[in-house]
């Protein structure tokens, strides 16, 4: 069974933000918001440093947006 929340989304299991936002301290629409904190093991910790080490892949629309003249300027 499905069931639509507040928070847009479709959840097949819609107890799990409630009970994640409870296990933090939070109400469930702070913790929908609040996508800062999550817990990697070591391994997975090493992987995601070394993603975050890597330039980032060419982008040509965000290139072209941070080249194009404000209107104001």
């Amino acid at each position: 069974m499905t069931k639509v929340g507040n928070n847009r989304r479709v959840s097949r299991r819609p107890g799990v933000p409630v009970d994640a936002a409870e296990a933090l301290g939070k109400n469930r629409s702070d913790f929908m918001l609040d996508r800062r904190y999550f817990t990697l093991d070591g391994e997975a910790f090493a992987t995601f440093m070394g993603m975050l080490d890597q330039p980032p892949d060419p982008n040509p629309g965000l290139r072209r947006l941070l080249t194009f003249k404000a209107p104001w300027e």
